[in-house]
């Protein structure tokens, strides 16, 4: 008898393993294809801009405008540039006055911190060399937002 189900199991699995395997796959999502830039040094360290449509940007243009995806790495998260500069300045008091001589709009500051907003069409490189070039700086950094945090 148990030989009989045995069998029958045996037969019925290899029924079922062989509909399966008649089924096409499931396809997969095609992937968004991207181009990636040349290397562009953010805080220090080396990223590559993310370019979705080749005709619409010249890869090799080197800015980093608020929006702009790039990545690290092939296997790292894609971070975006928000248009936030974090900055640490020599004299309290001389943070409005860099943000007005930049033409930045002043989001927080207190103390020797600031947080500075840029508009989309500035480059952010560019100003990030322009507040470390400017004596009442101490440091600045970009901020690049990965969403790492974020609930998936």
């Amino acid at each position: 008898m148990k030989a009989i189900i045995f069998s029958l199991l045996i037969s019925l699995s290899s029924v079922i393993n062989h509909a399966f395997a008649q089924a096409p796959l499931p396809q997969q999502p095609a992937p968004d294809f991207f181009i990636t830039s040349d290397v562009i040094e953010i805080n220090g360290q080396a990223y590559r801009k993310k370019v979705t449509s080749p005709r619409s940007r010249n890869v090799n243009n080197l800015t980093l405008n608020s929006g702009d995806q790039v990545i690290k790495h092939a296997f790292s998260r894609v971070s975006t540039a928000t248009g936030l500069v974090f900055v640490t300045v020599n004299n309290p008091v001389e943070a409005r006055s860099v943000a007005n001589a930049l033409k930045l709009e002043l989001v927080y500051a207190h103390g020797e911190s600031a947080v500075f907003r840029a508009t989309e069409e500035q480059n952010l490189l560019t100003l990030h060399d322009q507040l470390l070039a400017d004596s009442r700086i101490k440091a600045a950094k970009v901020e690049l937002n990965s969403s790492k945090f974020d609930v998936q």
